[in-house]
């Protein structure tokens, strides 16, 4: 049938409506209308079909302004019209006159045998083949964020829609994601299906590639000592992290200051610039150590010859811990006066809190100075005398003092001396008798006598005694603690599991179980008396063990003895008499 259409109806354009095929073809009039267009498309078809779902380059013909349309010549049968939306992209804009040649998608032919052509689909099938091959040779390519979800972001590489995860934006833990919104970045493709068109970027890879460049041309020309600019990106209670390009260093608290400072946040802020120091770097670990006060003159180094051990100074209070004040000597210097040096009394937690100020104006006395660890310790209680030294020249070892109890704690009894000096009754020089044990009678202000058994003034501690007062009369009563004797007790203390008593008018104390307390136990109260038989006696560490239980045992056996013999003696003499 082909075969007889006439050459010159071959020849017209593509775009021809139902009317005009029919005029153009005679030969065909006695065909129905179906019949006929199928034959004409598939002809059409067959003689285009390698330009189908292809970008091929047309030719603008004409352009409409007023329809806002451009009609193209793709070479074949038939021109094809173009929306002016379609060149959304600003440089496409100036290629819309006519004679210019552009690229165009070649969709199909509709039913007319017209061409379906698009200008958007040729930009997006451009960016596609851009988008593979940059895939293949891992270069990155410009997109634009113009979107977020809840994982990240959406971004545009020329008409082409990608995905960009949130944990592909950036390595850095502080960047803020939002700042890229609406920007244009460089991004890697990590992720490519061909099929479904998915494709998945990565800002972080661009980044970081930048970033290692950075560091290893900036390790390769850095030395130690080099001053550079950088910008402080985050501070923490041990320092600040300056960034200085895309390598970032470490400016610890101690390098940042010849004074001493709390933290870092009171002397920098996150976004400064400042001149720091190179310290020291690792290339292997890429770290890099800074300093500020570097970049001064050390003061440190003028204070040793000016000031030595024992000199007095003067300055104000700068800083007040719970260990002790920092004065200000010299710009930039500190000394420290520890608590143990506020007073010669054990009250430097009260004057701490009650007697010194900020800003308060003290003198005190240098004790130490090292340089190397930037360190002086200073004194207040060596502005006077040391109480120690008279102290403990005026006693000898079993002089009586007397003093007021100020503290009870675990390890003894501390007993004020004078305004100045405080002794300690070790928790082993109370009493005999039971380790560790401090009787309930000692209270807080009350007097008592103790004697003196030593003193040192170098660790400023002189040692009393309360048991040693009972040495003699243990002695002289060593004949009656013998085993299986009886004693005569004072119950002291009652506990759940038995009796404190003590001995020998408070010399020796022990404890007596509740299981060896008899019928005593459920009945007795502090202060009763008592007796109990002696179960053992250790004169070497002046224990004895006692038992209420075994006293009362021997006593009742001792009576039903006594009264078992005078019955056999009534019997006796009544057969005397008989005789």
């Amino acid at each position: 049938m082909t075969e007889n259409v006439d050459n010159k109806s071959t020849e017209q354009k593509l775009s021809v409506s139902k009317d005009e095929t029919v005029r153009l073809l005679p030969d065909y009039s006695s065909m129905q209308d179906d019949e006929f267009f199928a034959i004409l498309n598939n002809s059409l078809a067959e003689s285009n079909i390698d330009k189908l779902r292809r970008v091929v380059k047309s030719k603008i013909i004409e352009v409409n302004n007023e329809k806002d349309y451009i009609m193209v010549d793709s070479g074949l049968k038939s021109e094809g019209i173009i929306s002016t939306k379609e060149f959304f992209r600003s440089q496409d804009k100036t290629q819309i006159f006519e004679g210019n040649e552009i690229e165009t998608y070649i969709s199909s032919l509709d039913h007319c045998g017209k061409v379906v052509v698009s200008r958007e689909k040729a930009i997006r099938e451009e960016s596609w083949n851009k988008i593979v091959e940059a895939h293949k040779s891992g270069e990155p390519v410009e997109a634009l964020v113009f979107a977020k979800t809840r994982s990240g972001f959406v971004v545009d590489i020329d008409a082409v829609i990608c995905f960009l995860p949130g944990s592909q934006v950036d390595s850095e833990v502080f960047f803020e994601g939002n700042s890229i919104l609406g920007t244009r970045q460089k991004v890697m493709i990590i992720h490519l299906d061909t099929k479904l068109r998915n494709v998945v970027v990565s800002r972080k890879a661009v980044k970081d590639l930048s970033r290692k460049e950075f560091r290893n041309a900036f390790l390769d020309k850095v030395q130690e000592g080099d001053i550079v600019e950088g910008v402080v990106k985050n501070i923490t209670p041990y320092g600040a992290f300056v960034n200085l390009g895309d390598i970032d260093g470490l400016l610890h608290v101690t390098d940042i200051s010849w004074e001493k400072i709390g933290h870092p946040a009171e002397v920098l802020k996150i976004g400064q610039k400042l001149k720091v120091k190179i310290l020291k770097f690792s290339r292997a670990e890429e770290k890099i150590s800074l300093g500020i006060k570097q970049l001064q003159d050390n003061p440190w180094n003028n204070f040793g010859t000016k000031y030595q051990i024992g000199n007095k100074v003067k300055g104000k209070i700068v800083n007040i811990t719970n260990y002790g004040i920092f004065i200000g000597l010299e710009e930039k210097i500190d000394g420290l006066v520890h608590m143990s040096e506020l007073s010669w009394k054990n009250d430097a937690a009260k004057k701490l809190k009650e007697e010194y100020k900020l800003g308060q104006e003290v003198e005190a006395v240098i004790l130490d100075i090292n340089i190397d660890k930037h360190r002086i310790s200073l004194g207040i209680k060596q502005l006077t005398d040391s109480p120690w030294v008279s102290f403990i020249s005026s006693y000898k070892s079993g002089d009586v003092i007397v003093g007021k109890i100020t503290n009870i704690i675990d390890f003894g009894i501390f007993v004020s001396l004078n305004e100045q000096i405080d002794g300690l009754v070790n928790v082993n020089d109370i009493c005999y008798g039971i380790d560790g044990y401090v009787p309930s009678k000692y209270k807080i202000g009350d007097e008592i006598k103790a004697m003196y058994i030593e003193g040192n003034i170098e660790t400023q501690r002189v040692r009393l005694g309360i048991k040693q007062f009972f040495d003699d009369k243990i002695e002289n009563n060593k004949a009656s603690l013998v085993q299986g004797k009886p004693v005569d007790c004072n119950v002291c203390e009652i506990r759940h599991d038995g009796l404190i008593v003590s001995v020998l008018d408070g010399a020796i104390f022990s404890f007596i179980k509740k299981s060896e307390a008899g019928d005593m136990f459920n009945n007795a109260q502090i202060g009763d008396k008592t007796k109990a038989t002696i179960v053992s006696y250790n004169d070497l560490n002046k224990k004895v063990t006692l038992s209420i239980k075994d006293y009362e045992s021997n006593a009742v056996y001792g009576s039903q003895s006594q009264q078992s013999s005078t019955i056999g003696d009534i019997i006796d003499n009544l057969d005397s008499g008989k005789k």
